[in-house]
């Protein structure tokens, strides 16, 4: 998937293979609806 498709497939609400861009914390709606409610590390060490 290229970064762009990356992109579009995230702003329309589909799942992409990984998020589209640099992130410095994770976002609670993210963590609660795509990742099954695991919280801030779990998701950095499933990553």
């Amino acid at each position: 998937m290229t970064s762009r498709e990356r992109m579009l497939t995230a702003l329309n609400n589909g799942r992409p293979d990984r998020l589209p861009c640099q992130v410095h914390g994770w976002m609670p709606y993210y963590l609660q609806h795509y990742l099954n409610g695991m919280d801030w590390w779990q998701a950095d060490r499933s990553s």
